[in-house]
């Protein structure tokens, strides 16, 4: 039995046809035909789930007619580790508030100096 799947991605919605007995693999070949994205960079993901097992069929992924399927791009990067770059984790955040804090109050004690 053939289903209808609504695969979104940044380039805009496509509508794909496959049977409900198609693979993961399959079914990203299907969508690599329709926007030309290599199966390897793709990551999809259906209600909030990432989809990861190549070998499971739709029905065993729980996707069904007229479903959405959200398209993203497997992208390799990102911070590694302990990076001068990351971004500020909330170990360090206390201490960006107290600075800022610190700022504002100067800033409106200098102010109510001013309007004396």
């Amino acid at each position: 039995k053939n289903m209808q799947l609504i695969v979104r991605s940044a380039a805009g919605d496509k509508t794909v046809t496959l049977s409900e007995a198609c693979t993961l693999k399959q079914l990203k070949m299907v969508v690599e035909n329709e926007t030309f994205i290599p199966s390897a960079q793709q990551a999809l993901v259906a209600e909030d789930e990432l989809l990861v097992d190549e070998e499971a069929t739709c029905e065993e992924l729980g996707l069904f007619e007229g479903m959405e399927v959200e398209l993203l791009l497997d992208v390799e990067g990102g911070a590694k580790g302990d990076s001068r770059y990351k971004k500020a984790t909330s170990k360090f955040r206390w201490k960006w508030n107290k600075k800022r804090t610190r700022r504002l109050q100067k800033k409106r004690r200098k102010m109510r100096m001013r309007a004396r």
